[in-house]
């Protein structure tokens, strides 16, 4: 899992792997040069590999780490200067498909052994390089790239974004919208599933799957079905507002839980919940 917002105290990883059967929390080297991460933002993987994004403390640069799927031993690391603020990758063919938030930007690198090369920039809501829709997830649909974001906001906070989205880049169309803050976005069993955050809740084709106790981000499928998704620490509005959840810098009390929960296969209550005490905020789950 990635966790991310670690400004306060940046560690030397924001990737962890939770042993689902024990619940014990092991960090997993990313090897970003200055030694110390403030995010960790998307993980994909591959055939042999897995892919995770760091948001560096030193420059806020974003650093691709490439590790072995089975021994995750780490293969390679590069930062990624075409990249502003990167959030969420995915692998589809040859190319790295990833999200560069602070440019409303979807870049693709093309993967040669584990190096991420030839940079090109393959969609863009606004062309605006800047921060304008908050892109923040990517993923692989039946065959086709998909990304979520939040659209534009009425005034200066995020929570005010009300028109979130997700678009197919390969049929350049809008798949939904009128979303809160949407991420996560991910393909099971021929359903396209998100988060929608601000909601806390984890939706699929539009429909509320099920809750969590707190701002919804991370979303990973076992093979039998099992669907694990992430909540967050948040922060409710003041009161008499509505109760959404919002950035952790936003005014209104600390609420809601950070935590893995597990849902069996159609089930719409959680089967249990596995507390992560060593971080506020997770951004993304693989299940290896």
């Amino acid at each position: 899992m990635s966790t991310c917002n670690l400004a306060v105290q940046p560690r030397r990883s924001g990737l962890f792997q939770l042993d689902l059967a024990t619940g014990s929390l092991e960090e997993v080297d990313v090897g970003c040069a200055d030694g110390l991460v403030v995010s960790g933002v998307g993980i994909c993987a591959d055939e042999s590999r897995i892919y995770h994004l760091s948001i560096t403390a030193q420059g806020f640069a974003t650093c691709l780490s490439v590790l072995d799927r089975e021994s995750l031993e780490l293969l390679a690391v590069q930062t990624l200067p075409e990249v502003l603020d990167g959030h969420s990758i995915a692998r589809l063919g040859d190319d790295l498909f990833v999200v560069s938030t602070g440019r409303d930007e979807i870049v693709a690198y093309e993967m040669q052994e584990s190096r991420a090369t030839n940079p090109r920039v393959v969609w863009s809501p606004t062309g605006s390089r800047a921060d304008t829709h908050h892109l923040n997830s990517v993923a692989v649909a039946d065959g086709e790239v998909v990304c979520s974001g939040f659209g534009w906001k009425e005034h200066d906070s995020w929570r005010t974004a009300k028109n979130g989205y997700v678009y197919n880049l390969t049929r350049g169309e809008t798949t939904l919208e009128g979303l809160q803050q949407p991420h996560s976005t991910a393909w099971w069993k021929g359903r396209l599933y998100y988060c929608n955050s601000q909601q806390g809740t984890v939706n699929a084709d539009g429909e509320v799957v099920t809750r969590v106790p707190g701002y919804s981000r991370g979303l990973a499928f076992a093979s039998d079905g099992t669907m694990y998704a992430a909540s967050s620490v948040s922060r409710h509005p003041a009161p008499g507002a509505d109760a959404a959840f919002g950035n952790p810098d936003d005014p209104g009390p600390l609420t809601g839980r950070c935590a893995i929960l597990e849902y069996l296969q159609d089930e719409e209550r959680a089967s249990r919940e596995m507390s992560v005490g060593q971080a506020l905020e997770i951004y993304d789950l693989y299940l290896r």
